[in-house]
């Protein structure tokens, strides 16, 4: 009967310690899997995992948990397709956002603002998200639900389209104008955390983030011929995300691993946009400072040319108990390998949190 306990206490243990870290490990896998095997591509998002709630609204970061904060703030910024511009143009994305963590409740709610610009034209979103967690079983497992509702509006600089016939009737009508486009946005998402202080703990999640589909054109109905109509036209893809991490700890330092993909689930014009995916690996130094690197792919089909490229990262996550407050920055950089390399020189992105604890 001892040796029977005995086999199964140690059967419980090995379980305890190794299986959170396999199960985080196969769905990593899944998600690079699942790039190889799909066909969705869309923009960009943050590389840092501290960004994952403007994808999923539902999401408790782990900084969160750790310090238990009362409140945070902060933002990205990322330059899209260094060396490549339009006219003097910059390619680039703003994240901002706030988040407020009422005590002794289980809520979370927060705004956040997008705005994103491609030589000619720019998109601004604006929303906010609400989330609430369950404890399952024990305080340390809980899942969330959130939803985030906004709105957006995209501009089209028509004064910054370059044509080759300067008097095309087709631009006649909006010659140093705007043309202007606005839309609802609605995202959901579910997200399972298991979190302990100083304890190896892990997340998972999926979500919605564009739950509602648009579709955008302007024409020149001035024109007699159908076929010439038409000016510009564009979409938002309605798509899905999973996220799932691990963080592992030895004495004061911790690894966080990372990854998310997202995969585009309507179509324009029979077109398909390739699952892209991304894996990060965080080293936190004395629980302060921190160095980490991850890959970035996507596969090419005929409506899009492959992603394939790595990146590397470094910074600081400064608690100042004095204060009551947490200083959180971070810098990457990212250099595509493959097709992509001849139209830019790298995507740099920085990104900054001050949170009170």
């Amino acid at each position: 009967m001892e040796t029977k306990h005995y086999t199964k206490n140690l059967l419980l243990t090995i379980s305890t310690i190794f299986y959170p870290p396999l199960l985080a490990l196969c769905f990593t896998l899944c998600l690079m899997l699942g790039g190889q095997i799909a066909n969705a591509q869309l923009i960009n998002t943050s590389f840092f995992k501290e960004n994952l709630a403007t994808v999923n609204p539902a999401v408790f970061d782990m900084e969160y948990l750790q310090y238990k904060l009362k409140n945070s703030a902060g933002g990205s910024f990322q330059e899209q397709w260094v060396g490549f511009s339009d006219d003097g143009e910059h390619q680039f994305t703003f994240n901002g956002f706030a988040d407020v963590i009422p005590r002794k409740t289980n809520f979370i709610w927060g705004v956040n603002f997008t705005y994103d610009q491609a030589a000619a034209f720019q998109l601004v979103q604006f929303g906010i998200r609400g989330a609430v967690r369950m404890p399952i079983g024990t305080k340390y497992h809980n899942l969330s639900v959130g939803v985030n509702l906004g709105a957006g509006m995209n501009f089209l600089r028509v004064n910054k389209v370059t044509t080759v016939n300067d008097i095309d009737p087709l631009l006649s009508i909006s010659d140093n104008r705007n043309l202007i486009g606005f839309y609802p946005k609605a995202g959901v998402g579910l997200y399972y955390y298991y979190y302990r202080d100083g304890r190896n703990s892990y997340f998972f999640g999926a979500s919605l983030p564009n739950a509602i589909p648009m579709n955008f054109s302007y024409e020149n109905n001035t024109i007699d011929t159908l076929a010439n109509q038409y000016l510009f036209g564009y979409a938002i893809l309605q798509h899905v995300s999973f996220q799932a991490g691990y963080r592992m700890y030895f004495g004061r330092d911790f690894i966080d691993i990372s990854g998310w993909m997202k995969r585009a689930i309507t179509e324009i014009d029979n077109a398909s946009f390739p699952t892209q995916w991304n894996i990060f690996v965080k080293y936190h130094l004395n629980n302060i400072f921190w160095v980490g690197g991850g890959v970035v792919s996507s596969l090419k089909n005929e409506s899009a040319m492959a992603q394939q490229g790595v990146l590397g990262a470094f910074g600081i996550d400064l608690p100042m108990a004095s204060n009551g407050m947490l200083l959180q920055f971070g810098v990457s950089y990212y250099t595509d390998m493959g097709e992509l390399q001849i139209h830019s020189n790298g995507t740099p992105e920085l990104f900054v949190r001050v949170s009170r604890f």
